[in-house]
């Protein structure tokens, strides 16, 4: 499990900026975010993307096969195959053994987040010149760099939850749907 440290001063503070700053300069309430039509939530990662001046781009030829995503340099970008993404989708189970409501949609934004983690948390030290291959992939990260990029990813998308908790019921008083993330 990831250092305490780790999370409170570094992690969840960069979390909490990259979703406050996005807000803030699009102006879209934490809904428009997680709205659930097909493909509108990968777009709005994808603009988070952007906001970070990550780009992204897709791709289907990884370094490692079975990956969704893989970031390349020396400059940030992500790249995505949405082919692997869409093979994910029939195996994304829950614990219970349960099918949770996760469409292609909803994994290109949880991975591109990650991918935006890695950046954020890890950026210099896995861009550096040398943890990347002669093609300019990235290489594969450790297992506690995948562990924190994926809390990054998380805490996102809880912010987004939480604030869109905020404005559908400000009295407390919660009869909405719930939205899958």
């Amino acid at each position: 499990m990831l250092e305490r440290d780790s999370l409170t001063t570094e992690i969840a503070p960069k979390a909490y900026d990259d979703v406050k700053k996005f807000l803030d300069k699009t102006g879209f309430s934490a809904s428009a975010v997680l709205v659930q039509r097909e493909g509108v939530r990968g777009l709005r990662a994808l603009m988070f993307a952007e906001e970070k001046e990550v780009p992204v781009v897709k791709l289907s030829k990884f370094p490692k096969s079975g990956y969704a995503s893989w970031l390349f340099g020396p400059t940030p970008q992500i790249a995505v195959d949405m082919e692997q993404i869409k093979q994910w989708k029939p195996n994304a189970v829950s614990k219970s053994g349960e099918i949770e409501n996760c469409n292609s949609d909803i994994q290109l934004a949880r991975v591109i987040l990650h991918e935006i983690g890695h950046c954020r948390i890890h950026g210099e030290h896995l861009l550096s010149p040398d943890r990347i291959d002669p093609n300019g992939w990235a290489e594969p990260a450790k297992a506690d760099e995948e562990e924190e990029a994926w809390v990054y990813s998380g805490l996102v998308l809880a912010l987004f939850l939480g604030k869109y908790a905020l404005e559908i019921c400000p009295n407390g008083y919660d009869n909405t749907s719930k939205i899958p993330i």
